[in-house]
């Protein structure tokens, strides 16, 4: 969100840690291959974190996440970062985010087309083949918060 005045756009982000017998749902972002991601992503203006969440979910996996009683939320940090504005044009190039994960359930959608220019592929995986390695790592603290993984001490 840009109020028009300051050099930095706000963001607030939520993610699926959508679990269904003894899984995790993920996906392998197109960019940067090789890494699994939670789905998510930016809340809309006028959005809950639930509702975003759930759009952002079946607009990256095709499953319909449905929050878990409260809902069960976990604040992840923030992040700031830099964009090109030639490659994104935006109001301003300096972004702030705030990250939030959403603890649920999620089901498959056999409507859902794909998502071509963001998710390479989805899977359900048993978090025990996650590492630190191969997960981003705001949303592997969100598995940790979530008590499915455990984060190694420095």
């Amino acid at each position: 969100m840009y109020d028009g005045v300051s050099g930095v756009v706000w963001r607030v982000s939520a993610y699926a840690i959508a679990r269904r017998d003894g899984r995790v749902l993920v996906m392998e972002p197109v960019y940067p291959p090789g890494r699994w991601d939670l789905p998510g992503g930016g809340v809309d203006p006028g959005e809950t974190l639930a509702e975003g969440v759930t759009r952002e979910c079946w607009e990256e996996t095709g499953h319909r996440f449905v929050a878990a009683p409260g809902p069960v939320v976990h604040f992840l940090g923030e992040a700031r970062f830099y964009l090109e504005p030639a490659l994104e044009p935006a109001p301003s190039p300096y972004r702030h985010s705030l990250l939030f994960a959403v603890e649920g359930t999620a089901n498959p959608d056999p409507a859902w087309q794909g998502a071509p220019g963001e998710t390479r592929r989805v899977a359900w995986i048993d978090p025990g083949e996650l590492s630190e390695r191969n997960v981003h790592p705001k949303h592997w603290l969100a598995l940790a918060l979530a008590g499915l993984v455990r984060v190694s001490d420095p």
